[in-house]
């Protein structure tokens, strides 16, 4: 009887030490310090912004919830891949919640005014409502530190106001007008450098209509430039006409890519694609024909000389 109460005394003071070592090592290891053993470069990025007086719990796990997530990936990841010596540096991230950044900047996003800052007007309450704060944020908390540097985007913002019916005059987001030593830098200088007939479909064409007329395109492209949205399901009539110049722009495989067979169809396809496809529910064909087109020759259609089985 003795013997089982000493073995159970050891068992609860064991599981005891177990859990004082467990919260110690949780506590000491939420620390800023403690991260930046595995993650110095975040760390020195953060020290370099202005959200350097923050904890690193603060934004990858702002609510209790988050946090016993986070802490259990530490446990059951991160600090056993540290006793093993690996490194996180270089290792994919885990993507940021928009929460934490709301949460502090509440006023910022639902603020009736825009807000002017580093020479943008932004209407956060419209532009921000459902958005990702990242996509325009992204290297406030880790400087350059951070690996996938995002920033406002002209593409999107000149792409919603189209939908939306919103001014995309310069005027309507760019304060106090731009250097042209700015428009030099970046894609800007490749799409409009020295030799920008060949580099500039290189840029977001959603932004050419700022400066430029659809007519402008349609002078060296043909028709169909610059490409709707639904053009991906639109584009074929559009290609079969004369003044269509698809290939100023793509190689001549780029159709046949797509489609998976030769397009456009040379005169001879007709007699010979019985040769070329699989059947009248080729997922090739139906990509741009109906059954219905089929089925004209292949079903109602009665041959000169006799109904023939129909292929």
């Amino acid at each position: 009887m003795a013997r089982i109460r000493s073995t159970r005394t050891v068992w609860t003071g064991a599981i005891a030490l177990g859990a004082v070592l467990l919260a110690v090592i949780s506590v000491t290891g939420s620390s800023p310090a403690a991260c930046a053993a595995c993650h110095s470069g975040s760390s020195d990025g953060l020290a370099a912004t202005e959200h350097a007086d923050l904890t690193c719990y603060s934004c990858h796990a702002p609510s209790p919830g988050a946090a016993l997530t986070f802490k259990a990936s530490e446990l059951l990841r991160m600090y056993p891949a540290w006793v093993a010596g690996g490194s996180v540096e270089g290792e994919p991230s885990t993507r940021m919640a928009d929460r934490a950044c709301r949460d502090c900047h509440s006023e910022t996003v639902q603020a009736e005014e825009p807000v002017v800052a580093r020479g943008l007007r932004i209407d956060h309450a419209s532009c921000a409502a459902d958005g990702s704060c990242l996509a325009c944020h992204s290297i406030v908390g880790h400087a350059d530190a951070t690996r996938a540097a995002r920033g406002p985007s002209m593409g999107a913002c000149v792409d919603c106001h189209a939908n939306e019916g919103v001014s995309i005059t310069c005027e309507t987001c760019h304060v106090g007008g731009y250097e042209r030593n700015e428009l030099l830098r970046g894609s800007f200088r490749v799409t409009h450098g020295s030799n920008w007939k060949s580099t500039h479909g290189m840029g977001d064409l959603r932004q050419c209509v700022l400066c430029h007329q659809a007519a402008d395109c349609v002078s060296c492209h043909g028709v169909g430039v610059p490409h709707p949205a639904d053009f991906g399901t639109t584009h074929g009539a559009t290609s079969l006409r004369s003044d269509a110049e698809c290939a100023s722009c793509h190689r001549e495989t780029f159709c046949s890519d797509c489609h998976g067979i030769e397009m456009p169809h040379e005169p001879e396809f007709l007699p010979e694609h019985p040769d070329l496809t699989t059947g009248l529910a080729d997922d090739r064909c139906l990509r741009c024909h109906t059954s219905e087109d089929c089925d004209r020759c292949h079903v109602r259609h009665i041959h000169p000389g006799g109904a023939g089985e129909s292929r």
